[in-house]
């Protein structure tokens, strides 16, 4: 079975609206590879636009993932700067 069969299995299992984020992420890399590459660290305004979007409709997604508090419990209290 090749990648597309693969993912084409895959996304079949998922309800409509998560097999819909696949298939937004899908144009995305598809639209990236057609156009020339950019100087690194270079994104515009419709890149961060279109992850940003797609990034709210996944938060939640994985319910398993740690929260933000869970993820930052070992790094202790923030510290005041001195003034200079």
């Amino acid at each position: 079975m090749n990648t597309a069969e693969t993912i084409y299995e895959l996304v079949k299992a998922l309800p409509e609206g998560q097999a819909n984020l696949v298939l937004i992420f899908t144009q995305f890399v598809q639209q990236q590879a057609s156009q020339p590459p950019e100087m690194p660290g270079a994104t515009s305004a419709e890149d961060l636009s279109a992850w940003s979007t797609l990034v709210h409709e996944l938060s939640g997604t994985w319910s398993d993932f740690p929260t933000p508090d869970v993820l930052r419990s070992d790094r202790g209290q923030d510290v005041a700067r001195e003034t200079l």
